[in-house]
């Protein structure tokens, strides 16, 4: 089973300078850019894990996937003792959409 952690998140967060999400179930965090008076938030799901597997949201529906699909993703990967982080991978939407397209054709019985 994959642990997640708010403790590991803000700190991959901090040590990105990602600007953490303010609610449970929203945004985790951003990624500003642009210059001063032009500035784009751009939205990134934020998932850390003690071991090779990561999990999502519990009751998984189409309001996930489809906001899923709208993220970059990074993934924090500590060593077992949840202390230190060994590795981090940020993908785009566009490397994540096989998994989401198994992830809908997983869900869509339930919700036909």
């Amino acid at each position: 089973m994959a642990v997640q952690d708010d403790k590991r998140e803000i700190q991959m967060c901090r040590l990105l300078k990602l600007q953490r999400g303010t609610t449970r179930g929203g945004i985790d965090a951003h990624l500003i850019v642009g210059v001063k008076t032009l500035k784009y938030a751009v939205p990134i799901e934020v998932k850390s894990t003690t071991n090779d597997s990561v999990s999502t949201a519990r009751d998984v529906g189409i309001e996930h996937t489809c906001k899923w699909r709208q993220r970059m993703w990074l993934f924090g990967f500590y060593d077992k003792k949840g202390k230190t982080l060994e590795r981090l991978l940020c993908l785009k939407p566009s490397q994540m959409a096989p998994w989401i397209d198994k992830i809908d054709a997983y869900i869509k019985p339930d919700f036909s």
